[in-house]
């Protein structure tokens, strides 16, 4: 939550005021998406969520063919692409349901063992050693070092079409601190909804561009500082993305919280 109050912060007490510039650069960072499958999670928590949050409109089907998409053992699968949100459920409608549906997501989501569960494992098996990797490439660090992660991580759903967009905006407006580093993760096909996140290159740059990621990778770049927005989504298809930040020991300060905020994430820890 934004603060005019935030001018009168001291700020996080951290021992390094920036992070390494080879840290800050955006990255691809690539995962196997059979053994991270994060999709898939994600589909399941809205199966489980309930119609309070939406549904899925029907079985996925083939684009060339019609014919539905199966799995390994023959299963019909469904697509995060077809998902349907109830237009009172949507942020900028207005009303008590908006609020509503928004909240028993985020319940929802920050109760759901099988999609936690795979989203630790991700954060623990690749993206923290990435950091780490990167942070010894620079010279940065060689001793072990804790990393502070956002638990859980937000689901982002962006149904189509609709005007909707999220607006340009540094995270440093929110009370999130320099020594953060954000992970965009999309769940859905770009190529479809035809609708990803822009990002300018580094702080100022004014460069915005869009992130031709896919499933199965993580888009890196940090948010605190580059401004990043995302377009409306012109299609009929639902597009979803995950993210969330890691703070790097050193650069970032766990109990600081700006003036005028609060506390929306909660956080869990690698030592590596």
């Amino acid at each position: 939550a934004y603060s005019r109050g935030r001018k009168a912060d001291p700020g996080p007490a951290v021992a390094h005021a920036a992070l390494p510039a080879a840290l800050c650069e955006q990255a691809t960072l690539r995962y196997d998406s059979a053994t991270h499958d994060l999709r898939g999670a994600v589909v399941g928590l809205l199966e489980r969520a309930g119609s309070g949050v939406g549904r899925f409109e029907d079985l996925s089907r083939d684009e060339d063919n019609g014919s539905s998409i199966s799995g390994s053992g023959g299963e019909t699968r469904r697509r995060l692409e077809d998902f349907r949100v109830p237009a009172e459920a949507l942020r900028g409608s207005g009303g008590s349901a908006a609020a509503a549906a928004q909240q028993h997501l985020t319940l929802a989501l920050a109760a759901d063992a099988p999609f936690l569960a795979a989203f630790e494992h991700l954060v623990e098996m690749v993206v923290v050693p990435s950091l780490k990797a990167r942070l010894v490439t620079a010279g940065a660090c060689h001793a072990p070092t804790t990393f502070y992660y956002q638990y859980p991580p937000t689901l982002r759903l962006q149904p189509g079409p609709s005007s909707r967009t999220v607006r340009p905006h540094s995270d440093a407006e929110y009370g999130h601190q320099r020594g953060e580093i954000n992970c965009w993760m999309p769940l859905t096909d770009r190529l479809l909804t035809r609708t990803t996140l822009w990002a300018e290159s580094h702080e100022g740059a004014g460069d915005d561009h869009p992130f031709e990621v896919d499933v199965g990778e993580i888009a890196l770049f940090h948010g605190t500082v580059c401004k990043h927005h995302v377009p409306a989504n012109p299609s009929e298809w639902t597009r979803a993305s995950l993210d969330f930040r890691v703070g790097i020991e050193g650069y970032f300060d766990p109990s600081w919280s700006m003036k005028g905020t609060k506390q929306d994430h909660g956080r869990r820890t690698v030592r590596l």
